[in-house]
């Protein structure tokens, strides 16, 4: 989709180009990309500026394993060259909006990058079994687990636009619901 002003065009493609990769080269990534990647997710706000967030890269291969096996839609954590596992405190009423900010700033870094990544949240159950793989005490949540990596698919970059999900100053109750691509 393009923009109504060929200025933005630019800003808006380094949006479109970040898009959910399952599959990636059997490739390092350089640890100075992935702290990079990391200066970037601690880039994003947070409430108060509390910073309620911990991340545990994970680049064993018995540690992704095990991650893999926690959930049915992260089967393919296993294949990825590293893991980033983002963790909030608990205390914190903020933290999962913080760390979701966190979660967004680090795919789009690893897009630009060129460098896959797919978001995987937790439900509690989840959650509980990848904090006891990691070693993460009660004080604190894993909100999700990012595989990063050299990409062995390629997607084309795109936008979920849809303006029937935009309201004008008041939500319009009972408009039927549409998904984008329909």
């Amino acid at each position: 989709m393009k923009s109504e002003s060929g200025q933005q065009q630019a800003a808006l493609d380094f949006f479109f180009k970040r898009r959910s990769i399952r599959k990636f080269q059997d490739r390092k990534v350089p640890d100075e990309v992935v702290r990079d990647l990391l200066k970037a997710a601690m880039a994003a706000p947070t409430a108060g500026n509390w910073q309620p967030w911990e991340f545990v890269v994970v680049r064993n291969d018995q540690v992704k394993i095990a991650l893999s096996g926690i959930s049915p839609f992260a089967k393919f954590v296993k294949d990825a060259p590293l893991v980033i596992c983002i963790v909030g405190k608990k205390s914190n009423h903020w933290a999962p909006f913080d760390c979701a900010l966190a979660a967004g700033n680090l795919m789009l870094a690893a897009a630009n990058f060129e460098l896959g990544t797919t978001c995987c949240g937790l439900d509690d159950e989840r959650e509980g079994k990848g904090r006891e793989i990691l070693g993460i005490p009660d004080g604190y949540y894993l909100y999700s687990l990012i595989p990063v990596g050299y990409p062995a698919e390629s997607k084309k970059p795109h936008t979920k636009y849809n303006p029937d999900r935009i309201h004008w100053d008041r939500f319009e109750a009972g408009r039927p619901e549409t998904v984008a691509g329909e």
